[in-house]
């Protein structure tokens, strides 16, 4: 998952909602520059040198993932979440 793009992840992120965003960076205990801006969460998540994408990305549901999928042109017919994560691989 390391192979992705900065610019990648942020168009990945962008289809998830700043409230699950939040979640996600208060469980990985993220510093956030202003809580209120999603665009600020996605910064957080993707600076974090410390946070495997791919550990992001099983965080999300299903829906979400394949909405990402969606977003960067990838196959989205996975029915099983590792399956759809392991598919962003090859972007």
């Amino acid at each position: 998952m390391s192979d992705l793009s900065p610019k990648t992840r942020r168009a990945a992120l962008g289809v998830v909602s700043r409230n699950h965003l939040a979640a996600i960076t208060d469980g990985l205990n993220l510093a956030v520059e202003d809580r209120r801006s999603h665009a600020a969460h996605v910064d957080a998540i993707v600076r974090a040198r410390s946070v495997d994408f791919a550990d992001v990305l099983r965080l999300l549901s299903r829906e979400e993932l394949k909405a990402i999928c969606e977003k960067l042109g990838l196959e989205t017919s996975g029915k099983e979440k590792d399956a759809i994560i392991s598919g962003t691989d090859s972007y």
